[in-house]
């Protein structure tokens, strides 16, 4: 039985080539150019501001060279700036608040329902699930026994 070969699929990330009129566009390419040579077609058309207009119109199709051909870090510049701009909106400092959420009491006759610490893995007394979330309260440890009034210790 002769094997059978499977081409592989290598240019995954390039985008095809639409226009090729000497240099191949792509689809994206091409409409950067399009939408920006129009605009700036209708600058110099519709605007009567002499000669601002011609230097308004040149940078319009500068920008559209730049968002067509640029690429910043590997991707096109209109992605470039989005994750720019989504970053700069981004918050810098974020704080951890614990959720202190206090125990409803539990009803009466309700004691069966709670689950009960298990004190034989340690020796130390274990803290309950409300001293657990209290971070205001100190850790509770035992107490010497006090002496009695009168006589030293």
């Amino acid at each position: 039985m002769r094997e059978r070969r499977y081409p592989v699929p290598t240019h995954l990330a390039v985008e095809p080539a639409v226009v090729r009129l000497g240099v191949g566009l792509t689809l994206r390419q091409f409409a950067c150019l399009a939408v920006g040579a129009g605009v700036a077609y209708l600058v110099v058309k519709r605007l009567h501001l002499g000669g601002p207009q011609l230097l308004l119109a040149a940078t319009i199709v500068a920008v559209a060279l730049v968002i067509a051909f640029v690429r910043v870090g590997g991707r096109p510049v209109e992605r470039w700036l989005r994750d720019r701009l989504a970053y700069a909106a981004a918050p810098r400092v974020r704080l951890w608040r614990p959720t202190v959420d206090p125990a409803p009491p539990a009803p009466r006759g309700a004691w069966a329902t709670r689950p009960a610490p298990v004190m034989w893995a340690r020796s130390e007394r274990l803290p309950s699930a409300n001293e657990a979330r209290r971070p205001d309260r100190a850790p509770m440890t035992e107490r010497p026994a006090a002496a009695p009034e009168g006589r030293p210790p």
